[in-house]
């Protein structure tokens, strides 16, 4: 969606893994991502996990002129609404095989092409659920995806690069009163990225394998209406992610000229580039954030006043 927009631009960033995309030229990590109110950003200045597609309600995407409430960012805001519940019962489900057999082949005019298309497939099943546990009291909503994938490149005869992931989302909705509602959500996206390629051109066996036992974000959030022009949202969000990086030769015998990594010199104040290079990382976060936020609605205009706090 984001790339039929004006001013945004898509790209992969010189990367084999993952797609990106730019808005007004500001860099990747110049984007905001929120669901349902809540920031999911953590250290790296990115959003951390893959929201099931079902339990998507709605999507707006800001390119441009930010309102003050995203100050933080100079890219753009991707703003996600996740479903609800309703008291009636429905459900979704999808399922996808597509080998790369189907693919156009592809004339790349470099002599050490080895295939005429790039080896490789994807299987997706996703589910979802939703429905009343209380009639006119107590809803939710639940979703799960899983991504199964291999990718490969018809410049090599390397392993394909094996993705796993493993998405859910489950919301419970509780109208309190008729001013007052409750919604606890959760989601998480943990995932295994086996045979794949660091940023930089190297040895086929200096690849890694990437598990993130741990990518979860929870959100409390309470709104109360206080009459037909404005209400109050408050909202307690948590994220957690845990990354482990390591070559697929283990952590040792690799040579310093196969594999480099981008690391933080807290005492010089910048990043630089290692060599030799470990050949194991590790990535843990933990953040919390308190939002409260005022809207009340004019004949003209809008005003909107809130706090971030985590």
């Amino acid at each position: 969606v984001a790339p039929q927009l004006p001013g945004v631009s898509w790209n992969r960033g010189g990367r084999f893994t993952f797609y990106q995309f730019n808005i007004h030229g500001a860099e990747i990590w110049g984007n905001g991502y929120r669901v349902d109110g809540a920031s999911t950003m953590f250290s790296s200045n990115r959003t951390g996990f893959l929201l099931v597609p079902s339990a998507i309600e709605r999507m707006e995407i800001v390119a441009g002129g930010i309102p003050a409430e995203y100050g933080e960012q100079y890219g753009g805001i991707i703003k996600i609404t996740t479903k609800t519940g309703t008291n009636q019962t429905s459900g979704f489900a999808k399922s996808i095989w597509r080998p790369n057999a189907f693919l156009s082949e592809q004339e790349t005019g470099i002599a050490s092409q080895v295939y005429a298309k790039p080896p490789g497939r994807t299987r997706i099943q996703e589910f979802a659920l939703g429905g009343p546990i209380s009639l006119n009291k107590v809803w939710h909503f639940g979703a799960f995806q899983w991504i199964d994938e291999q990718q490969g490149s018809v410049l090599t005869l390397a392993n394909p690069m094996e993705l796993d992931f493993y998405s859910y989302h489950e919301k419970v909705t509780w109208q309190q009163t008729q001013k007052a509602r409750w919604d606890f959500s959760g989601s998480g996206s943990p995932h295994w990225a086996r045979n794949r390629p660091p940023d930089i051109t190297t040895a086929n066996d200096a690849k890694f394998t990437q598990h993130t036992p741990g990518m979860n974000f929870a959100q409390i959030l309470h709104t109360y209406v206080i009459d037909d022009r404005r209400f109050v949202e408050n909202s307690f969000s948590f994220y957690h992610i845990e990354l482990f990086s390591q070559t697929v030769r283990g952590r040792e015998n690799v040579r310093p000229d196969e594999i480099r990594l981008r690391s933080w010199n807290p005492d010089l104040g910048f990043l630089y580039t290692t060599g030799p290079s470990p050949t194991y990382s590790r990535i843990f976060n933990l953040r919390g954030r308190y939002s409260t936020r005022f809207y009340m609605n004019l004949p003209t205009h809008a005003i909107k006043m809130g706090i971030d706090y985590g």
